[in-house]
């Protein structure tokens, strides 16, 4: 997926016309390589070594995802006390 998206930018040294191949209204080469390439690969790495299922104290088992990894990494910390 990398390759692929460094080849789509090492067509030109413009900076301006990069700008043009990272829109993908106006390439529609870079959202082709991003959703056919680039999510899949970063799936398959948050998903190396998921377990199948959380246990949750209220609900029981439940079906893990690649999101709860893209959530549970977003989250802030709680402010720490004074």
């Amino acid at each position: 997926a990398v390759d692929l998206i460094m080849a789509h930018f090492g067509t030109s040294r413009d900076p301006v016309e990069k700008i043009r191949l990272g829109n993908s209204s106006r390439s529609p080469t870079i959202g082709g390589i991003v959703l056919e390439h680039l999510c899949p690969t970063i799936q398959n790495i948050l998903q190396d070594g998921l377990r199948d299922h959380k246990l949750d104290l209220i609900i029981g088992h439940r079906r893990n995802h690649a999101w709860n990894v893209v959530e549970a990494s977003t989250q802030t910390a709680p402010p720490a006390a004074k």
